[in-house]
């Protein structure tokens, strides 16, 4: 957490009214921040017997039952691991991802893993969105790194979807 959030958590005045509070992310890139990435915005910090989780895809997702707030400050979301890690925990995810989008029907879907099942486009869609929507061309070394880790992964996604229908 960056000084910025450690101060604000400190003042924190929960409102009764409040049942928890959302945080943006500032992606980084092996310690470089990125002035925009594609990680949304999440509740971090909510009142436990209001929340539940459920399972979505390779991760989970909280949901609190009431209003939450927004915090000010950022989290930065860093993570260092090896290339070789990183990739086969793409490959892991990939797989989950898989199966979840399996099990929907597309009307059922939000439009991004309506995206993602369109096996071919999905990829070229996210090298797109990363480079030029959300700007990572203008991000130097730390962007491009960026944009082909999300290739990559979006590809690995649409290889095991591939795979999963031809098995």
């Amino acid at each position: 957490l960056e000084e910025a959030m450690v101060d604000e958590l400190r003042l924190l005045s929960p409102s009764t009214t409040l049942a928890g509070y959302r945080v943006r992310f500032v992606t980084c890139v092996l310690g470089h921040p990125l002035k925009w990435g594609l990680y949304p915005e999440r509740t971090v910090l909510y009142k436990k017997d209001l929340a539940s989780y459920r399972s979505d895809g390779h991760a989970h997702r909280v949901q609190v039952d009431g209003s939450t707030g927004l915090l000010d400050s950022y989290i930065c979301h860093d993570d260092r691991k090896s290339f070789s890690r990183w990739l086969a925990s793409q490959d892991k995810y990939a797989l989950d991802e898989a199966k979840k989008l399996e099990a929907m029907s597309m009307r059922d879907m939000p439009l991004q893993d309506q995206l993602r099942s369109f096996l071919i486009l999905a990829p070229l869609a996210v090298l797109i969105y990363t480079l030029f929507v959300r700007g990572m061309i203008f991000q130097g070394l730390p962007g491009w790194y960026y944009v082909f880790q999300r290739v990559v992964a979006e590809t690995l996604l649409s290889l095991r979807l591939i795979e999963r229908k031809l098995v």
